[in-house]
């Protein structure tokens, strides 16, 4: 009966934490959903040159790298200053890069390939949610994972081939889900001790969010090439 009501307090002690990483997780993909259909809008309408599009996307670009560089290195990671404007300002540059894919790609592609995604990381962070398992050596395979593709990814840019591109991004597209798995299963642990406050909060939604926009894109392309076959 005791273990019982330990579970259910621990289980009740991370759900509502857990709902709010997911919100702000959301909030940054409307950012970047609103931001992405404004710049295409304002291209297509011709309220944006087209000459002046390309400065526009190279520069949310720069301002995405910088912006990641400032969360990394400002200590935010370690909870010190305030995340919500990097974050806000990295949503919104997403958006206009992701604009461009309205030129690439037909709405009802990119919709499918929104929904796949959606589904996709739902499984993952539902299991990274609800396992109890210790997934601490699954993060620690990710890491030596990721290294190791973007390794090889250098060095593929050299040799050129066209089989070991394709074969490292399946890699790294498994590499991000389990990382999902991870990331949601490590907020859930820092939620049980009672150390994930509102800016934690908002990095770890930033972080889950950045995976969600790797499987998307990931996602769209194997959709694509799909439908061309």
């Amino acid at each position: 009966m005791n273990e019982q009501f330990r579970y259910q307090a621990y289980e009740g002690s991370t759900t509502s934490p857990l709902v709010k990483v997911f919100s702000w997780m959301a909030v940054a993909l409307g950012i970047t959903a609103l931001t992405s259909f404004g710049v295409y809008g304002a291209l297509i309408t011709g309220l944006l040159p087209v000459e002046s599009y390309m400065s526009v996307v190279v520069g949310s670009s720069i301002v995405l790298f910088i912006t990641y560089l400032w969360i990394l290195f400002s200590g935010m990671l370690r909870g010190r200053g305030n995340p919500l404007i990097p974050f806000v300002i990295y949503a919104g540059s997403m958006g206009v890069v992701l604009s461009s894919l309205g030129l690439i790609y037909e709405a009802e592609l990119i919709g499918t390939s929104f929904l796949v995604s959606a589904l996709v990381f739902g499984v993952f962070a539902i299991y990274g949610a609800y396992t109890k398992s210790n997934l601490t050596s699954l993060g620690q395979f990710i890491t030596v994972a990721l290294f190791g593709a973007i390794v090889l990814m250098i060095i593929n840019l050299f040799v050129g081939s066209a089989q070991m591109d394709w074969i490292l991004s399946f890699t790294v597209f498994g590499i991000v889900l389990l990382m999902v798995a991870y990331q949601v299963w490590w907020v859930k642990q820092i939620a049980a001790a009672g150390a994930l406050d509102r800016n934690q909060s908002i990095i770890a939604a930033l972080s889950l969010y950045i995976s969600f926009i790797n499987i998307f894109l990931r996602v769209l392309r194997y959709v694509a090439m799909s439908r061309r076959r």
